[in-house]
């Protein structure tokens, strides 16, 4: 059975609103809360291991399927498509029925498309699945970090989600070389049907011990009961997953996640050019190989997650003590600035100029030590911009989900432009490209510190009181 929450909050007198809160948050156990965090930590790494495991063994899974590059660069695109739509369904009915359900009707779905994912013989066969299998897996990801919030106070948020992001980023890193070497020596085939038994695992566990962690009275469902509104059980309700994405008329909102954006497209120039750069300029055919460059940017995030979630949470304390005990939201973006205005950016243009310039064994190191110091500023940029949006928006799901949607139509629209322009251009002038606009996403950053209280108030989508 899920863990029961802990029976502290009996003895609680709510005097106040402060009251109210400290008990929400005291619902479970410090154990309890890691064990819950430690369970949707393993589903988003899943998530992730699912969606990139086939980008090194691409060059395999063309030829199995005697298909073209560019038909497999659609099926990336539209993957990253379906994911943009299962990131909003996803955060959709976990405000109306909890995160728990939401885990329980996906898990199925993706582990059945796992299986027609390796089943397929076709490329039409394989992009259905694939469509099925991101959509269904992606629509999970926006509960991990609802998750944290409905455990964690804001104060301990950034440090949760910093432990959450690393589980995240080292199933990333670890899936584009592991789908190499399966590639290479066995079959793509066997790791969809490995990660198809890994999905039926968490299935388990999530049915028999993860609990709903939503606030008392906070979802739909609960609330229809409380409006005693005469709907049947057992039937289903229609819910728009585009509504999540109306909260980015918020001016602020919108601003930090179109630099969210800018900051995660200068790793995907470096994800998808790099099976081409490096066949190009230093000969390497070897999937194994390939995976480990294009794993260097994860490898990034996974050591700068844990790092960055203890900054972000210290820069709002200490800002908080700067301002008489005042919380101001936008003080967790100072801890941005670093990955935004150098790492991120400065990481692109050496990248580009080492690929362009300097080969050899030098060169193959020092591309893989930009990569890595990308993946750290991609991160750095990108961890506070995410918490942010916890912190400031009530229905934090819906808010996470709007920023992770707009990110993936993004992305999926962007990368299907980056091998022209890399034809075209070259790396050099693409990365460069690529870094000004990672610069925009810092002048972004800056203004919304400087003049968050005025955007908030220019239009309030719900943002919570402090």
């Amino acid at each position: 059975m899920s863990l029961p929450p802990t029976n502290e909050t009996d003895s609680l007198t709510l005097t106040n609103d402060n009251d109210v809160q400290e008990a929400i948050y005291r619902r479970f156990t410090r154990t309890q809360r890691n064990a819950i965090v430690a369970i949707v930590s393993s589903c988003e790494a899943l998530t992730l291991f699912l969606f990139w495991i086939v980008v090194s063994s691409t060059p395999t899974i063309t030829k199995d399927l005697a298909t073209t590059p560019s038909m497999m660069g659609f099926s990336f695109s539209l993957s990253v498509l379906g994911a943009s739509f299962g990131v909003l369904t996803g955060a959709a009915y976990s405000t109306f029925y909890g995160r728990r359900p939401i885990y329980l009707f996906c898990l199925p779905i993706m582990i059945i498309s796992t299986i027609g994912v390796s089943s397929s013989y076709s490329v039409l066969q394989f992009i259905t699945w694939r469509f099925i299998q991101t959509t269904c897996a992606v629509s999970m990801y926006p509960l991990g970090t609802a998750v944290i919030g409905d455990i964690y106070r804001l104060e301990e948020r950034g440090r949760a989600i910093g432990t959450f992001s690393t589980v995240c980023y080292l199933a990333a890193s670890a899936a584009p070389p592991v789908g190499g070497v399966l590639a290479e020596y066995i079959s793509w085939r066997a790791a969809q049907n490995l990660l198809a038994s890994v999905g039926t695992i968490l299935f388990i566990v999530v049915l028999f011990y993860l609990p709903e962690t939503s606030h008392p009275g906070a979802i739909g469902i609960e609330k229809d009961s409380i409006d005693s509104l005469q709907r049947p059980t057992w039937r289903p309700i229609f819910i728009n997953p585009l509504k999540p994405l109306w909260l980015l008329r918020s001016p602020n909102l919108f601003a930090i996640t179109l630099t969210s954006c800018l900051m995660l497209l200068t790793q995907y120039v470096n994800i998808v050019s790099l099976p081409f750069t490096l066949t190009e300029h230093y000969k390497i055919t070897n999937e194994t190989i390939i995976g480990i460059f294009i794993a260097m940017p994860a490898i990034g995030n996974f050591f700068a997650s844990p790092i960055i979630g203890r900054i972000s949470d210290s820069v709002s304390i200490k800002w908080k003590i700067k301002r008489g005990g005042v919380w101001y939201p936008e003080d967790r973006l100072r801890a941005s600035i670093l990955g935004s205005l150098a790492l991120a950016p400065l990481s692109m243009l050496t990248l580009g100029i080492v690929i362009s310039y300097i080969g050899g064994t030098i060169g193959m190191v020092l591309s893989l030590i930009s990569l890595f110091i990308n993946g750290v500023g991609v991160t750095f940029a990108i961890i506070p911009l995410l918490s942010y949006h916890i912190d400031v928006h009530s229905r934090s799901a819906d808010c996470v989900a709007a920023h992770l949607a707009a990110r993936a139509i993004f992305i999926s629209i962007a990368t299907s432009g980056i091998i022209p322009m890399v034809d075209k251009f070259g790396i050099l002038t693409t990365n460069i490209f690529s870094a000004m606009l990672a610069w925009i996403g810092f002048g972004l950053v800056v203004s919304t510190i400087r003049h968050g209280d005025q955007l908030r108030a220019w239009l309030d989508v719900g943002f919570v009181e402090y």
